[in-house]
Order: C-alpha cells, then structure tokens, then sequence
C-alpha cells in the first residue's frame, strides 16, 4: 500500500514541464529587460547637459512601464503555483 502510494505522489504531473519552465523563462525574460533598463537609467543620472533631464524622465518611464508586467507575472506565478499546491494536496486527501 505504501509502495503504490509513493508511486502516485511521485508520478510526473499531467501538465508537464511547461508548467514550470513558462514562469521561469518569462521572469528571467522580464527580469533581464529591468535590470538593462536600471543599468541605463543609472548611466543617465550623470549627465548634467541640456538634454540629460530628459533622458531621466524617460528611463524613469520605462522603469514604471516594466513594473507591470514584472508583478502581473508574479501573480500568475503565484496562482499557478498555489493550483499545482492544491492538487497535490487533494491527491493526499484522496488516497489518506
């Protein structure tokens, strides 16, 4: 009884790698384009001609543009992550 039942909780789970590799990828995406766009706006702080502010507030508008779509995919992380916590759970429900 015991062998058939870590044999359930160890079986790969039907949605399969892209399940884990989406998130993954699309933070390492998300998070890559931040920190080029940080490195930028670190270089703009330097500048003291006519032109600099302006450069500023444009990396500082970027910087808040990227915000988003880097805390609409922790939530999705989040979610999918808390789902995929659920279903192991209610297999142990099942089977104890």
């Amino acid at each position: 009884m015991i062998a058939r039942v870590a044999w359930l909780l160890a079986r790969p789970d039907s949605t399969g790698i892209a399940a884990s590799a989406l998130p993954v990828t699309a933070f390492g995406v998300v998070t890559a384009l931040l920190l080029t766009v940080i490195g930028g706006a670190q270089s703009f702080w330097g500048w003291t001609d006519e032109m600099g502010f302006t450069y500023q507030a444009l990396a500082v508008i970027a910087l808040v543009l990227l915000v988003v779509p880097l805390v609409s995919l922790g939530g999705a992380a989040a979610r999918l992550s808390a789902r995929r916590r659920d279903d192991r759970l209610a297999t142990l429900r099942l089977l104890g």
